[in-house]
């Protein structure tokens, strides 16, 4: 699969789909929502309340997709949600840099701020589901044919469980050394990659498997082999075919020894 230029084109395209989706850091954001919300100067029952919402945002947005998945081209639905993700946090990394990175701003907060901070991650969630979290599956099956979609499939999802366990691991430790300056990392490369997809990544939409497979070059693979000329010895030719086809097994067995 790797050595088919063809194929690994589609391995790179999937795996670096969803390692910079996942980049934007919707894990990070829904694992560690009490800490954030927890930044932002709340107790621990607004946390809970707000994580219920953050919850309520993510089913939204799932469902929501559905009206959009298999309407819109695949590269336009992750421009469109990692453009959207991102300005969300950018929101949310101004307002922890100015209203959220002291004992003294938290002791005299400002709410609406501190309010629009979890807009921005409901926002945020609800633009992840909406626009990426169902295309990255569809687009990640789409590109693979029949025979190789397993091992496919197998790769993209182990760079996606890769880049996972990095985000999740490094982020509290993260989120105590560099606060606020953690999000920089969900926001510069998943920008950076959202150009790239738009002037560089095919659409799949509603293609069949041989419409793709020139996409992606397959048919500069493949070599055709030289049709050999019958033998006439051997019975090759077509006259020759059907002149034993219509001769009894006497007639058949008598031409065969002829031949030899």
């Amino acid at each position: 699969m790797f050595r088919k230029p063809a194929y690994l084109k589609r391995v790179l395209i999937s795996s670096s789909t969803v390692v910079f989706i996942e980049s934007s850091g919707i894990l990070v954001i829904n694992n560690y929502g009490p800490t954030i919300y927890s930044s932002l100067g709340f107790d621990k029952v607004t946390q809970l309340r707000y994580n219920m919402g953050y919850n309520t945002m993510a089913i939204t947005g799932g469902l929501l997709s559905f009206f959009i998945i298999d309407r819109v081209a695949r590269p336009k639905l992750i421009v469109a949600g990692l453009v959207t993700c991102c300005s969300s946090l950018i929101v949310l990394a101004a307002i922890l840099a100015n209203f959220a990175t002291s004992a003294e701003d938290l002791a005299r907060p400002n709410k609406s701020a501190l309010r629009a901070g979890v807009a921005m991650i409901y926002i945020y969630c609800l633009s992840f589901e909406f626009f990426l979290d169902g295309t990255m599956f569809a687009y990640m099956a789409e590109i693979f044919p029949n025979h190789i979609r397993a091992k496919g499939l197998v790769t993209t999802i182990a760079s996606l469980t890769a880049i996972n366990i990095l985000w999740t691991q490094v982020a509290p430790t993260a989120f105590e050394a560099i606060g606020w300056k953690f999000y920089l990392c969900f926001i510069i490369p998943p920008l950076l990659f959202a150009i790239l997809v738009a002037f560089t990544f095919p659409d799949t939409l509603g293609l069949p498997l041989e419409e793709i497979a020139k996409i992606f070059g397959d048919h500069k693979d493949q070599v055709d082999l030289p049709i050999p000329e019958p033998d006439e010895t051997l019975g090759g030719s077509s006259a020759a075919r059907t002149r034993l086809m219509g001769q009894s097994s006497d007639e058949k067995a008598a031409w065969s020894t002829h031949s030899m």
